[in-house]
């Protein structure tokens, strides 16, 4: 894509209205455009941050069902 960066939509609009929740569960704050937010290559960086909010997810409802 060509031309200038613009924020098209708000935070709220962006997260779901979790950005005032950061750290809970479902927010996690990468800087990432759109196109390249659920893109991971094998050395993102990201990587790490987004499967430990994953384990956590996952753990939290494990101990949901016990």
């Amino acid at each position: 894509m060509d031309g200038p960066q613009k924020v098209l939509v708000s935070a709220r609009s962006a997260t779901d209205g979790r950005w005032e929740e950061e750290g809970e569960p479902g927010c996690i704050p990468l800087e990432k455009d759109h196109s390249h937010l659920v893109k991971f290559t094998a050395h993102d960086g990201h990587y790490p941050t987004v499967l430990q909010e994953l384990l956590a997810i996952v753990n939290a409802a494990l101990e949901g069902t016990t």
